[in-house]
């Protein structure tokens, strides 16, 4: 093997290594800060609510008791 093809291998190997560890580290699909409550309800029967916007992840957390 060249010199050349040796040393453009190490090259695309280092490119590599670099790319992996940002993922890793610094993962883009991550979602950011902290949970924040948007809204709370509570009682009985069916109801209506109000609208919201949520801009970003979002989960629902459900909490029953008989």
């Amino acid at each position: 093997m060249k010199k050349r093809s040796r040393a453009f291998l190490v090259v695309i190997a280092v490119i590599g290594a670099a790319a992996a560890a940002y993922v890793i580290v610094r993962n883009p699909f991550a979602p950011t800060g902290t949970w924040q409550l948007s809204g709370q309800i509570s009682g009985a029967g069916t109801q209506d609510t109000t609208e919201f916007t949520i801009n970003t992840h979002w989960r629902i957390v459900w909490n029953i008791t008989k």
